[in-house]
């Protein structure tokens, strides 16, 4: 190959880099390139930024009461609601795909609500009612119609068998409402059904629960509902025809008797089964069988998480949307867990070792196109963005967006189905972000060598010294890995690197810029 086969690779248009032994180059002079080629005996030290789309943009902000808590975000995702459990205030924005907050109105509960880890409201599936339980030993449900601009006026206030309410869920016919309860005395749930054309409550019946219930999940055919109360999860009976609470048919305790809580449910089916996914303060991921004839549980599968000595995961397991992968953050131990789950048997395999988070690493969020996890800090920080390899779902942090230092992060980020919107809420000081997709660069400077030879203003490198850079950044593979410079070089195939006699040419493909310090 002659001196000139690096013009065979050429784009039209665009000229390769012309570099010599006793220039220096910065981005001033190098610019936007699409190839490159590098070499020594002078040492070169390349940057090359990846480009990441991601939610990294802060677009809109706005200052609540302190005490904010998980916003619900309306089936046509149109509408945000908030409430603050300090000023017992409810927070209504109209919302879009811009990543705009344009707070509409503010309302007064009658007592504070509860709910730090799941939505306080409820929306209708038709987006023309919401529905909010509230904290207090004589509690309610209070009940909104909300008209097309998200404008909520109050129509109901159902106080029959509300106490202490802790969360809240709608069956998946939309017809019939759930509460836990904490009680005064014995916990309870109570049901109600909906009026769809009015949203009007009434008041079904109760069923006393072993101890305080909590997280509220159904089953895909509705007959079942699972409740954490405890350390256990009570498996209730729903009449199909009412909506009513049948019976308490069973009780689960999946790490015995004088394990911690149980916190949150996530029910999923694989081959043709429904498992429950779910953790404990004892630092367990538990998945639990569904019997499809009577809806009872048994452990499936329990996997230690790391260092679940430390107090164990923060609440919820985050299973992706493509059900391909669960991560959980450990919240004392500052670390995430990741998961395989297998399509066929729903059981978890290890994907890597537990990745490192910020302090106080809360509950984790894939984004919808299943690419990234956002991770919050309760620890003055800002989230933290996880690119998600699309084969085996292992972790790479690849940046760390948002304000920090202005309170703590509250427990949930809410995302739009597009992926181009999430909001974050900080819950000590009332500030709710809305952050959207944008471009994001990482790049971190690597040595790569030294030139080797000079023909026609062209620096070559060893083509050792280019396969060293590409084990270092698997180029070929598009995955970064630690140690390595903190990017990610997209699209990569073998046919990108050409290599000569003691000589390599590399294409940049999807990087947008490569600063070469020629010293």
């Amino acid at each position: 190959m002659g001196d000139n086969w690096y013009n065979d690779f050429a784009p039209p248009g665009n000229a390769l880099l012309q570099v010599t032994a006793d220039v220096s180059l910065s981005s001033a002079n190098v610019g936007q390139l699409s190839e490159f080629v590098i070499g020594s005996p002078n040492k070169v030290t390349a940057y090359a930024p990846a480009l990441y789309d991601i939610i990294s943009q802060q677009a809109g902000h706005s200052t609540l009461s302190p005490n904010v808590i998980v916003p619900s975000l309306s089936p046509n995702e149109q509408f945000l609601y908030w409430v603050s459990t300090s000023t017992n205030a409810m927070y209504t924005f109209a919302v879009d795909d811009s990543g705009t907050l344009t707070l509409l109105q503010t309302i007064s509960l009658p007592t504070r609500s509860q709910g730090l880890e799941d939505p306080t409201g409820l929306w209708s599936s038709d987006n023309a009612f919401f529905y909010v339980q509230t904290y207090a030993s004589s509690g309610t449900v209070e009940v909104y119609s909300v008209d097309g601009g998200g404008n909520a006026t109050h129509i109901q206030s159902m106080t029959s068998s509300v106490s202490n309410a802790q969360y809240s869920a709608m069956h998946p016919n939309g017809n019939w409402l759930y509460v836990s309860n904490v009680g005064t005395g014995t916990p309870f749930m109570s049901a109600y059904s909906r009026n769809p054309s009015t949203g009007m409550l009434t008041f079904l019946n109760t069923h006393n629960a072993t101890l305080p219930p909590e997280y509220i999940a159904f089953e895909s055919t509705g007959h079942w509902m699972y409740v954490s109360t405890g350390h256990a999860i009570s498996v209730f009976s729903i009449n199909q025809s009412t909506g009513a609470i049948i019976a308490n048919t069973s009780v689960l305790t999946p790490g015995g008797a004088g394990s911690q809580e149980i916190r949150g449910l996530q029910i999923r089916t694989f081959g043709g089964n429904q498992y429950l996914y779910c953790t404990n303060r004892n630092g367990n991921i538990y998945v639990l069988a569904i019997n499809a004839s009577d809806g009872s549980l048994t452990v499936y599968q329990t996997v230690p998480i790391s260092d679940g000595t430390s107090g164990g995961p923060s609440a919820i397991p985050n299973i992706s949307p493509n059900n391909k992968w669960l991560y959980n953050t450990n919240f004392n131990a500052n670390l995430i867990d990741q998961f395989s789950i297998d399509q066929t048997t729903g059981m978890l395999s290890t994907i890597a070792a537990a990745i490192s988070c910020a302090t106080d690493c809360n509950i984790s969020n894939v984004t919808p196109d299943n690419l990234y996890l956002l991770v919050p800090s309760e620890n003055n920080g800002p989230f933290q963005v996880y690119s998600i390899n699309q084969t085996t779902g292992a972790l790479t942090l690849v940046a760390s967006p948002g304000p920090s230092g202005s309170g703590t992060i509250g427990n949930y980020i809410v995302q739009r189905s597009s992926g181009n919107v999430a909001y974050m809420t900080y819950y000590d000081t009332g500030d709710v972000y809305s952050f959207i997709k944008a471009n994001y660069q990482v790049s971190t400077a690597l040595t790569l060598g030294r030139i080797a030879a000079v023909s026609n203003g062209i620096a070559y490198i060893d083509t050792g010294l280019i396969q060293t850079f590409i084990a270092a950044e698997d180029i070929i593979a598009g995955a970064p890995v630690a140690g390595a410079m903190n990017g990610q070089v997209k699209n990569k195939t073998s046919a990108d690197l050409q290599i000569g006699t003691n000589l390599a040419f590399v294409r940049a493909g999807s990087l947008a810029m490569i600063q070469m310090l020629i010293t």
